[in-house]
């Protein structure tokens, strides 16, 4: 039909969480705190950490646009640790311009980021030491 305005999309468009870690790396015993910001408030939240294989999931909620988690780092996580975060919630309606519509109910909303936790092998490093047997060692000669 020629001229006739496209119908509402009804899709839930995914929008984006930014995570920040508290520091670039970690080491077993640390607890790593990341900021969780959300495009929407108030939102349900999971957790999901993984490393080589699901590891657990933690349900939170995110008040006034941002919440902290804290996550224990184990030995057993090195060299990395693998977060998830998906956000669920309710976000307010826009024109196409991008102005808040005042009276309309607000819409679905979900985000979701991942993020990955660096574990440098510290403790599992091994120093070497070597040292010839003889300290000159002539052409054809044995050690």
């Amino acid at each position: 039909m020629s001229g006739a305005q496209h119908p509402p999309s009804r899709t839930v468009e995914q929008e984006e969480v930014t995570l920040v870690p508290d520091r670039e790396s970690y080491e077993p015993g640390d607890t790593a705190q990341i900021l969780v910001q959300s495009p929407f408030s108030p939102a349900e939240g999971l957790l999901t950490v993984s490393r080589n294989g699901f590891l657990y999931t933690t349900r939170f909620q995110v008040e006034n646009g941002s919440t902290t988690l804290s996550i224990p780092i184990k030995e057993e996580f090195i060299p990395n640790l693998n977060i998830q975060v998906d956000l669920v919630g309710a976000a307010d309606r826009t024109d196409d311009a991008g102005n808040v519509l005042k009276n309309a109910a607000q819409r679905s909303a979900y985000a979701t980021a991942s993020l990955s936790l660096k574990i440098p092998p510290i403790q599992r490093e091994l120093t070497v030491n070597v040292t010839p047997e003889v300290t000159r060692l002539e052409p054809g000669g044995k050690t």
